[in-house]
């Protein structure tokens, strides 16, 4: 049977890839290539009727091979095959009497299997390229957003570049000249220095390349009240013009100054003075603003408030917690949630809830929390272990 199929196929689509398959019981197979046409057949053996068509007598059976949709070969309005995809269904067994009825079956499906074929690698194709441009569109997007926010730093590194090549052209003027000039100028530097002692600074020194100044206790006048800061240390790394300001007696959680944040000064608008002063060795110079920055306070910029200072001074934040717990239930706090984590209080607000709770409190809680069912359970406890009382 299937040798006569093939001659049929070879005579008619000669040069095409065609398969043939057997199916052992008529059920549709989900595992063929969609790339070329396949043609199933089986050996009905049972369920089947005896149908003539064209005078020959062929076994035919409609409940093999249901596939839905499918594009049906019809005569007489006997269905002898159906197409699904690029794969022909045949319902029928054949013998030589009945090449005329295969031969109809294959010219009116095997095109149109061929144009399943075509108009699904269509599709594939269409949404391949459509997917590829997409991803290509996308890939360049990123690219251009990427390279012109680095294109953009890379401006902004440049133009920082420059400005340092004209500070440091600047610097270099300045300091250009002789090993004798240089001395000449550090003897002035040192004469001017001197000057700055007591009324500015209560020493000065040269330690391992630094100069070091130690202030006298820097107070600071603000808003109707003088703050104590402390007493400073103000270090320049002479060969290379770092700057460095400790507190030596009050720091305040951690910060020097409220403008001085791990030892590095945010020096506003006197900043560019500074640098230039101190990349030029005018360190008498230098050394009167950072003391005038010392002793100064802007309140739209600091690091930390002035009146963290102050040693009577209440964290507002914290005192609000403070009176909020003060003036309310373990059981309120219980219920507020701590604020999202910022309340400090709120760790002990279930002991605390269950220390100012009767036993009725914690029995009728929707919360039932850990706490509460100990007491409970404690009280079940004591009520079974109390003896009993017998009356005389």
């Amino acid at each position: 049977m299937e040798e006569l199929l093939w001659n049929i196929i070879n005579e008619l689509f000669e040069g095409d890839t065609i398969n043939v398959v057997q199916s052992e019981d008529g059920t549709p197979m989900n595992d063929l290539s969609q790339d070329h046409v396949n043609i199933v057949y089986t050996v009905l053996s049972k369920d089947f009727h005896y149908e003539t068509i064209n005078s020959q007598r062929i076994k035919h059976s409609q409940e093999i091979f249901r596939v839905e949709p499918s594009i049906d070969h019809t005569h007489d309005g006997i269905t002898l095959a159906r197409l699904k995809g690029a794969t022909i269904y045949l319902l029928f067994s054949w013998n030589e009497g009945a090449d005329s009825i295969l031969e109809a079956v294959l010219k009116d499906l095997v095109p149109k299997a061929k144009e399943a074929i075509a108009n699904s690698l269509h599709h594939q194709f269409k949404t391949s390229i459509s997917s590829a441009i997409e991803a290509r569109v996308q890939e360049y997007r990123d690219r251009i957003k990427q390279n012109n926010e680095e294109a953009g730093d890379k401006e902004q590194e440049i133009l920082n570049l420059r400005r340092q090549i004209h500070t440091d052209s600047q610097a270099l003027e300045a300091l250009d000249g002789t090993k004798g000039q240089w001395k000449q100028k550090a003897v002035k530097e040192f004469e001017s220095l001197r000057h700055l002692i007591p009324n500015y600074y209560k020493s000065c020194r040269i330690d391992d390349g630094k100069l070091i100044a130690k202030t006298h206790e820097v107070s600071i006048a603000y808003d109707g009240c003088s703050y104590d800061i402390g007493v400073f240390e103000v270090k320049i790394t002479l060969a290379t013009g770092d700057l460095e300001i400790a507190n030596l007696t009050h720091e305040v959680d951690g910060y020097e100054h409220p403008h001085i944040s791990g030892g590095r000064p945010c020096l506003g608008n006197i900043g560019k003075g500074v640098i230039r002063m101190l990349a030029e060795f005018e360190l008498f110079g230098a050394l009167q603003m950072i003391h005038s920055f010392l002793h100064s306070y802007n309140e739209d910029s600091p690091y930390h408030k002035i009146e963290n200072w102050d040693p009577s001074h209440e964290n507002e934040e914290d005192s609000r917690y403070s009176n909020c717990r003060d003036e309310n239930s373990g059981y309120t706090c219980v219920e507020c949630g701590g604020e999202g984590g910022e309340c400090p209080f709120y760790d002990e607000a279930f002991e605390v809830c269950v220390e100012r709770s009767l036993l009725e409190d914690c029995v009728n809680c929707d919360y039932q929390c850990r706490l509460g069912r100990l007491k409970i359970q404690r009280h079940q406890s004591n009520q079974q272990n109390q003896p009993e009382v017998q009356a005389a």
